[in-house]
C-alpha cells in the first residue's frame, strides 16, 4: 500500500522531521523489490487491523498504518537521526517501511556499529535503557574443560545441583528459530568454550561450565518460576536463548526465563511454599 501525494504535501508541512524523504524512500523500495529475503518474507497479522508482525532474531518487528507507516522493534520505535521530537519516522509507501524495518533489525548487534554522524535512522529506547546495566558478575566455581565445544551433555543434574537446573530445550529452541524469518547474528569465539556477542541491552556471553550458561552483562538467565540458572546441554541451544530473551528488560518475568539481577532473589514456587507454610500455622 501507498499514499498518494496529497498525504505526502501534508506529512511535508505538519511532521517534517519524521517524514522519510521520497529519495530515500524510493531506495528503501528499491530494496524491498531487489532482495530475495526482504520480499519473501511473510509478515502476519498482528493485534489490530493495520498492524503487521515479523518475528527474527533480533526481535519482533512491527509495522503500523497510521498517519504513516510507522516501524517499531520490540516496541521501541524507528526515528530519523538526528530527531528532537523521538517520534517514529513515517513512510508512505509499505514496502519502504518493511525494507528498512529489516535492512536496520540487526542495528545494535555484534561488531558492526555505524558513526552518529553517518546514521541516518536509530531504534529509540525508552531513557532507563539507553545505557548498558553494570552489575557485579555473579561468578560460580567450575573447574575448566579441555572438552570440544560441540559435547553434548546428556545428563547434567548431578552436576549443577543445587545452582543450577536443565530440562529438555531441543524442540523449544528449534521452534524459535523456524520462526526467525533472517539468519541469526554471529558470535565471536573469544576462547574455547566462551562466546560473545554484542546486543543492543548489552553484552551477551555463553560458556561452557557443566553445560552451558547464558548471561547478559554478567546476569544470569534463570527459570522464572525455579529462579535457577539454566544450563544448555549444546551450545546452539544456548546461543538461541540468549538471542531470543535479548529483547527483554531485566527481572521480566512474563516468560519462561529471566535475567536476574539479584543472586539472593526468592523464586516464584519459595513464595507460593512460604504462603503455604503460614496458612498452615494459621
Amino acid at each position: 500500500m501507498r499514499f498518494g501525494e496529497a498525504r505526502r504535501e501534508l506529512l511535508r508541512k505538519i511532521a517534517p522531521q519524521e517524514h522519510v524523504s521520497d529519495t530515500l524512500e524510493a531506495e528503501f523500495v528499491a530494496a524491498f523489490e531487489r532482495i530475495d529475503q526482504i520480499n519473501s518474507a511473510v509478515w502476519r497479522k498482528g493485534t489490530g487491523p493495520t498492524q503487521r508482525t515479523l518475528d527474527t532474531p533480533y526481535g519482533r518487528l512491527d509495522v503500523e498504518r497510521r498517519e504513516g507507516f510507522q516501524v517499531f522493534r520490540n516496541g521501541e520505535p524507528f526515528v530519523r537521526f538526528p530527531c528532537l521530537t523521538d517520534k517514529p519516522a513515517l513512510f508512505l509507501d509499505e514496502r519502504a517501511a518493511k525494507a528498512a524495518a529489516l535492512l536496520h533489525s540487526p542495528d545494535g548487534w555484534g561488531t558492526e556499529y555505524i558513526e552518529p554522524s553517518d546514521r541516518l535512522f536509530a531504534w529509540s529506547a525508552s531513557p532507563q535503557e539507553q545505557g548498558f546495566r553494570q552489575t557485579q558478575p555473579i561468578i560460580l566455581d567450575w573447574p575448566s574443560s579441555a572438552l570440544p565445544d560441540d559435547v553434548i551433555w546428556s545428563d547434567l543434574c548431578e552436576f549443577v545441583r543445587p545452582w543450577g537446573m536443565t530440562t529438555d530445550l531441543s524442540e523449544f529452541c528449534k521452534g524459535l528459530r523456524k520462526g526467525w524469518q533472517l539468519p541469526v547474528p554471529t558470535w565471536i569465539r573469544v576462547r574455547q568454550g566462551v562466546y560473545e556477542l554484542k546486543s543492543p541491552r548489552g553484552l551477551l556471553s555463553v560458556s561452557r561450565q557443566f553445560g552451558w550458561v547464558v548471561t547478559r552483562q554478567d546476569l544470569p538467565l534463570c527459570h522464572t518460576f525455579l529462579g535457577k540458572q539454566i544450563v544448555c546441554g549444546t551450545l546452539e541451544e544456548a546461543q538461541t536463548l540468549a538471542v531470543y530473551y535479548a529483547r527483554f528488560a531485566d527481572d521480566d518475568r512474563d516468560k519462561f526465563y529471566f535475567w536476574r539481577t539479584d543472586p539472593h532473589a526468592v523464586s516464584a514456587f519459595e513464595l507460593i511454599c512460604t504462603r503455604q507454610a503460614l496458612q498452615q500455622a494459621a
